[in-house]
């Protein structure tokens, strides 16, 4: 449902492309929560969602800074 709000804040012209992308690479949905829960690894688990959050974050201020927009 966190894709559907995004996607509709970009619609309505809410927020820029960078933030929704930065928000749709992040949102692994119910994802993590399985991740934790089969994966008893709770380093590696924690390294996943730390590359997602620093993938997220990095490809919205990229996207930020080709287009200009101020993030």
């Amino acid at each position: 449902s966190a894709s559907v709000l995004l996607t509709d804040l970009y619609v309505k012209g809410v927020m820029g492309p960078g933030p929704m992308l930065s928000g749709l690479l992040v949102n692994a949905g119910v994802g993590l929560l399985v991740l934790f829960r089969v994966n008893q690894k709770r380093r590696e688990n924690f390294a996943i969602a730390g590359l997602l959050l620093f993938s997220g974050i990095a490809m919205g201020c990229l996207w930020g800074l080709v287009l200009g927009q101020v993030l």
